[in-house]
């Protein structure tokens, strides 16, 4: 290996290195509220800790890209300030044969970044979930704390107080029953957990059943009891809808593959745009690459003042769609082009401003 080659790959790996770990810290802060809500469920020190590092897997794939602009074009602005840069293409080196290693290590850190995003994030994300669903079973009142690491969307709470969250005074929970679309209503003066049951007092159900006479109208039901004791394993099975573990970004990138081969339409297919998702995010460390040298490289005498603005704003646009798109609930066809236009948008705005910077045009 070269000399040169040898000497832009360690400053570029140096920077890039930072980078991630400074992201990982600062990011790790950004999820504290997650985990903090993980720790007043009642999770063990060892529980606690697995959960956090679960958490770095869901900041990687975005952490990288960003750290290899920042080390690109850090390392490509100290070249051309110093004139480096302007002497290696004094003695007859053009831009490609300089930009030509760093970019191979980009093109390693894409298939980094693509195996976390499509392998290591869901696993984590697999075990996290279960490290949730762990807690439930053994607490089930946890999903009454006002903020609560449980994501439940059929069961609505209302609680005057929670102690310790194992004793809960005046409960009042709406659920859907089963798969209908009507709902019951459970009153409780108090519930608590002993053992493996969940001890109620003052208990009252308001339920109905359809009725096989008149259609629209329905059975009412009304339960009252002074005491009851049900299994926890029931009060968990209710909290959780059984797609539970069954989201398409839980799936690992096999998974994903022999799922969109049985789906009849693969263009408004889920699992199809969860695969189009993870390949656009896990070739970003190439395209924010080139984005930095493209930005970073100056030929003239004075230092491109917008460069930084517009490398930042172009990652900043690449990033807002990944972010938004995966909570908002869009056409799969406008999906699939606002994961790929800015990105390729990206890719040929720096190879034209390479190509020019080649030339000797500013």
């Amino acid at each position: 290996m070269p000399i040169l080659w040898r000497y832009l790959i360690k400053s570029y790996f140096q920077s890039c290195f930072l980078c991630i770990f400074a992201f990982i810290a600062v990011l790790l802060v950004i999820r504290f509220q997650g985990i903090a809500l993980f720790v007043s469920s009642g999770a063990g020190l060892s529980s606690v800790g697995l959960f956090s590092l679960y958490q770095i897997p869901y900041i990687l794939p975005l952490a990288i890209p960003i750290s290899c602009l920042i080390a690109a074009m850090m390392l490509f602005q100290r070249m051309s300030s110093s004139l480096e840069l302007t002497a290696l293409r004094a003695s007859g080196i053009g831009l490609s044969p300089i930009t030509y290693p760093i970019l191979v290590c980009a093109l390693i850190l894409s298939l980094l970044n693509f195996t976390i995003v499509s392998e290591l994030t869901p696993i984590a994300r697999t075990k996290a979930k279960n490290l949730i669903y762990k807690i439930a079973s053994e607490n089930p009142l946890i999903a009454l704390q006002k903020d609560s690491i449980l994501d439940v969307r059929t069961v609505e709470f209302d609680v005057k107080s929670l102690h310790l969250g194992k004793k809960a005074k005046e409960v009042l929970c709406v659920f859907r029953q089963g798969s209908s679309d009507r709902i019951g209503i459970f009153t409780a003066k108090e519930l608590s957990v002993n053992g493996d049951f969940i001890q109620g007092t003052s208990i009252s159900i308001l339920s109905s059943a359809p009725s096989e006479n008149e259609e629209g109208y329905d059975h009412l039901i009304i339960e009252n009891q002074k005491t009851m004791q049900s299994n926890k394993s029931i009060a968990t099975q209710t909290l959780f809808s059984s797609d539970w573990f069954a989201r398409e970004d839980l799936f690992s990138f096999k998974h994903l593959l022999e799922k969109c081969k049985t789906e009849s339409s693969l263009l408004t297919s889920g699992c199809f745009l969860e695969l189009i998702r993870r390949s656009s995010l896990g070739f970003c460390p190439f395209t924010f690459t080139l984005l930095g040298i493209a930005f970073g490289t100056t030929i003239g005498r004075y230092r491109r003042k917008m460069a930084v603005l517009s490398a930042f704003s172009w990652a900043a646009a690449i990033m807002v769609c990944f972010v938004a798109l995966k909570t908002v609930q869009k056409s799969p066809v406008i999906c699939f082009l606002l994961y790929s236009i800015p990105q390729t948008l990206a890719l040929l705005y720096s190879l034209k401003s390479l190509s020019l910077s080649s030339k000797g045009v500013e």
